[in-house]
């Protein structure tokens, strides 16, 4: 190319760049997006991260003019292995929940853990809350552990099933405090509530979402909630940590992740409207209502939570001895 010709290419550089600093960040990536984007749920319709999907999603689709095209793909690991095998292009991604960290130590074999995937950005923290059946007897967590080293291996705890957060959060607090409960694990929260609230069950540690209409109808007793801070929800009731119980702090959140290698730009393009939409009021109303609590994160901080837990799981289902397959 001659002299001219290479003048020409570099003031179109040039003048390209300040074209380029002059678009917003969806222009900058072609546009992104300027298509409707399928959300992977890894779960049945109608349960907490469909829930917190359609809230959130709504608001982005404001926000951006395109739809998301919600698909439902109950299993471990079914919605996890078509993220990861999805196109790198920011128009695939999926809504997932702690079990994304718990999942790879419970089923070893399946080849698929969260370093498959691209974090973008965490959405809410689910509150776990420790309930008993009314007419127990007890009104605190200590009362509660001195009738449990009273009748060691006697009170019987429910779960919506094995190894999932509730589970392990009970896991965690009888490892913490030195008790010994009976599991009972049930499919799903409904059966669970319902033998807990007759009294064939003692105690249960579940999303307080779930728990929501029983706690106001005085359906069961709360003595605690396993995050790490008190919930707007329940401002009277305290934390594990409040108990003198640092070490069976336990959260769950929800949260968006996308194929491997999805291109930095297009992932905090994402992740900016993600935030924008959790923070703001009508959205935030709409999730503590449901139980949930916002939360946002960069990509980066939610990269560093899944890690963390990742091991930390590991840890305390050998601990446990928690198997399914």
């Amino acid at each position: 190319m001659g002299a001219g010709g290479s003048s020409v290419a570099r003031r179109r550089i040039v003048l390209g760049t300040v074209l380029l600093a002059a678009l917003p960040a969806s222009a900058q990536t072609g546009e992104y997006p300027n298509r409707p984007i399928r959300l992977l749920v890894g779960t049945a319709p109608g349960g907490a991260i469909d829930i917190v999907a359609r809230i959130v999603t709504a608001r982005v689709q404001k926000s951006t003019g395109q739809p998301f095209v919600i698909e439902y793909h109950p299993g471990p690991f079914t919605a996890m292995k078509l993220v990861a095998g999805a196109p790198a292009d920011g128009y695939t991604l999926m809504i997932a929940s702690t079990t994304i960290t718990v999942n790879p130590s419970l089923y070893p074999k399946s080849g698929v853990d969260a370093s498959s995937i691209a974090p973008v950005a965490k959405l809410t923290d689910t509150p776990i809350v420790l309930v008993t059946r009314p007419d127990l007897g007890v009104a605190s967590v200590a009362e509660l552990l001195r009738l449990a080293r009273a009748q060691k291996g006697k009170l019987s705890f429910a779960t919506a099933g094995v190894g999932s957060p509730p589970h392990l959060s009970a896991e965690l607090f009888q490892s913490v405090t030195d008790i010994d409960l009976l599991h009972v694990p049930y499919k799903g929260v409904a059966p669970a509530l319902v033998d807990v609230t007759a009294g064939r069950v003692d105690v249960m540690f579940t999303s307080y979402g779930s728990v929501l209409s029983f706690i106001k109808a005085n359906r069961v007793k709360v003595l605690a909630v396993t995050n790490e801070k008190r919930i707007p929800q329940l401002p009277d009731v305290p934390t594990l940590r409040e108990l003198g119980h640092p070490a069976a702090t336990f959260g769950s959140w929800t949260g968006v992740i996308a194929p491997p290698k999805t291109p930095p730009e297009i992932i905090a393009i994402v992740n900016r409207e993600l935030v924008r939409a959790v923070q703001d009021p009508a959205v935030q109303k709409l999730l503590f209502e449901q139980g949930f609590t916002p939360s946002e994160s960069s990509a980066a901080e939610f990269g560093n939570l899944l890690r963390a837990e990742t091991q930390s799981f590991k840890a305390l289902i050998a601990r446990a001895g928690i198997a399914v397959e």
